[in-house]
């Protein structure tokens, strides 16, 4: 479920791992994904490019908008998340 505070994101490993094999996480796409998917590994970078102490991030946790669902939804081929499941 997203939410507007990061800290409150519960993606599951199966879906996070989903989106990196259908990327390829070597990808331009994976990596700029990344970023929404784990946030906090990014608040240095983020503490950084806001000339900012990285406390001040952590704590507010909001750095965009909420994704728009309608136009922001991964949609998997079946063989795809069967490949998946077998490797869980």
């Amino acid at each position: 479920m997203w939410t507007r505070d990061f800290r409150n994101v519960n993606l599951s490993i199966v879906l996070k791992k989903a989106i990196r094999v259908y990327f390829g996480e070597s990808s331009v796409e994976y990596k700029h994904l990344n970023i929404y998917l784990n946030p906090k590994e990014h608040f240095d970078l983020y503490a950084k490019l806001l000339n900012t102490d990285v406390e001040i991030v952590n704590h507010s946790g909001e750095l965009c908008d909420e994704p728009n669902l309608e136009k922001e939804s991964l949609r998997l081929p079946q063989e795809i998340l069967d490949g998946i499941n077998k490797t869980t």
